[in-house]
Formats: structure tokens, sequence, C-alpha cells
């Protein structure tokens, strides 16, 4: 890692947290910060900036919750990328308080997913694919034993979009999906009597996947999602209610 020591805007009004966060922020995406760069100390940021050192305290907080930056062991702050875990669990917030619906979630989702699949099966990596195939396996025998499945589907989705190969479309997908199969419980227990139907999915995708048929992968994960949206129909969800309203 490397600490920066390129001058920072000085910032000439006494500001709040929220604008030293805003300054680090802006250096950070501004690529003048980069990711595991040491940041500056508290005392060389507030010399920098003209603040003292519990402002610069509380704006470094800010950032830290962010997952913009992130501690060593030696309590030296470093740039981090946020991890997708984080940037999904801030979106699902913002989504469920936008109170959107199933039917929107869905939607999305037979977009994302199949493209996904269809990537994947162009761009899919060695590592990857053998990870496909022990969450399979996994999953084949949990069907077989009568165990839950859901964590392994959850994560078979996940292993699809890395496979994909592309980024923007791996953390675009994971805040809708976690909504629309997590947090419905109704369609959760239902799924849990299916699991022969998802394991039955989910090869047929792999073996798309591994084989480098696209069209294929892409159409047996449309079909998966149908199964999804069958369970909405079998369990008398209404479509237009949003996710949290199904819960009460």
């Amino acid at each position: 890692m490397n600490e920066v020591t390129h001058s920072l805007p000085r910032i000439r009004n006494v500001l709040s947290y929220q604008e030293v966060f805003n300054v680090i922020e802006s250096e950070i995406l501004g690529g003048r910060l980069k990711a595991d760069d040491i940041v500056p100390t508290e005392t060389a940021l507030a010399k920098a900036l003209g603040v003292n050192r519990s402002t610069i305290r509380e704006g470094m907080r800010l950032l830290e919750q962010t997952g913009l930056v992130r501690r060593r062991p030696d309590r030296r702050l470093y740039v981090s990328a946020p991890q997708a875990s984080e940037f999904s669990s801030r979106m699902t917030r913002a989504m469920a308080l936008h109170q959107i619906s199933v039917r929107e979630y869905w939607e999305v989702q037979m977009v994302l997913e199949p493209l996904a699949a269809s990537l994947a099966a162009k761009h899919v990596k060695s590592e990857t694919l053998a990870a496909l195939n022990a969450n399979l396996l996994a999953t084949e025998a949990a069907q077989l034993a009568g165990r839950p499945v859901m964590e392994l589907d959850v994560e078979f989705h996940a292993l699809v979009a890395t496979a994909s190969g592309n980024r923007a479309l791996a953390l675009a997908r994971e805040p809708s999906f976690a909504m629309i199969l997590l947090e419905v419980t109704p369609v959760l227990q239902l799924l849990k009597q299916s699991a022969s139907r998802m394991a039955q999915a989910h090869r047929k995708i792999f073996e798309a996947i591994r084989g480098g048929d696209a069209g294929t992968a892409e159409t047996w994960m449309r079909r998966h999602l149908m199964d999804l949206r069958r369970g909405y129909e079998m369990t008398g969800i209404n479509m237009e209610k949003p996710v949290d309203a199904l819960k009460s």
C-alpha cells in the first residue's frame, strides 16, 4: 500500500464532518486516492483542510460506514471499494422505503438473470465453473436429503453473475434478487417443496454454461424464474404489493 502525499484542496470555511466526507469522497471517486492507498493521518488532514481533528475523525467515520475506507490492524485507514454485500444492504433498504412491488422486482430479474447466464456461457473461468459444480452437487444432495436449499440457490445465482464477467451486472442484480427471493416467506416455503425442480434447472443452466451454449443457459434461467412466478400465483401473492407488505 502506498501513502498518498499529494495536496488536498484547502477548506476555507469552518466545515462539518459531512463536508470533510464530501472532500475525501471526491478524492477517492476522482481517482486521486486509489484503492489500497493509505489515507493521510487525522493530523495531516486537519492541517491540509484547515479543520480540527474531531471534525476529521467524524468525517472519516462516515467514510468507513460507506465502505470507502477501512482500517488495517495497525489502525491506519486505507481506501477500499465497497463490498457487494454492503452495497446490496444499503440498496435493499432504499428499495424497501420506495415500496417497490413484487412484480417490479421480478421484471428486473427476468432481464438480469438470463443475461447473466448467457454471458456466463461465453466468459466463465475455470475456478468459477468449479464453484458452480460444487454448488450444484451440494444442492442435489440437500434436495435428496430434504434439507433447505435456498441459501444454495442464492449462491448459485451469485456465481452465475460472477461467471458473466460483467461486474456492473453482478452489482446491479444483487439487491433486487435479495428482496425478491429472501423476503417472500410464502414462496420460500413452496420452493422448499419444489427443490427437485430447482436442482433440475440449476443443472441445465450449469451444463449450458459449461458447454458454452449461451442460448440454452438463458432459456433455462428464464424457465427457472418463471417457476418463481408460478410460486407467487400458487401462494396467492398479490404481485402489486410491496415486498414489505407481504410480511404483515
